[in-house]
């Protein structure tokens, strides 16, 4: 009986602390502005979060445009070094098939290619 009883009292006190607090906070104007002026600095900064999230969006667009824009120079120097291989490995057979000319042969060979080249250009 008596936990009962002191059960009671100490629920009633807890009770009456919670409604002179709720009365204090709500009634009482200095709390009230308070209040208000951080409801007011919750809006300003919502305004802040806002902006920044606005702008994050239209940056994470630009590094989008950005990766794509390097991927195509990145795809055009793949295939310029493709074909530098290409002309290096066609320039290599070129001098390699007259690496073992005679003087003869290459007197022959210069001849023909401009006397072919200053026929065309007639």
């Amino acid at each position: 009986m008596k936990i009962n009883i002191f059960n009671f009292i100490v629920s009633l006190l807890l009770v009456v602390i919670s409604i002179s607090l709720l009365w204090d906070i709500l009634l009482n104007d200095k709390n009230s502005s308070k209040i208000d002026a951080l409801l007011n600095t919750i809006d300003k900064q919502s305004v802040v979060i806002d902006s920044i999230h606005l702008k994050n969006k239209r940056l994470q667009q630009d590094l989008v445009g950005y990766h794509t824009f390097l991927d195509s120079i990145s795809n055009r120097i793949d295939s310029t070094n493709q074909e530098l291989n290409l002309l290096n490995t066609k320039t290599n057979e070129k001098l390699n098939s007259i690496k073992y000319y005679s003087v003869d042969e290459l007197e022959r060979y210069f001849t023909e290619r401009y006397t072919n080249r200053l026929n065309n250009n007639d």
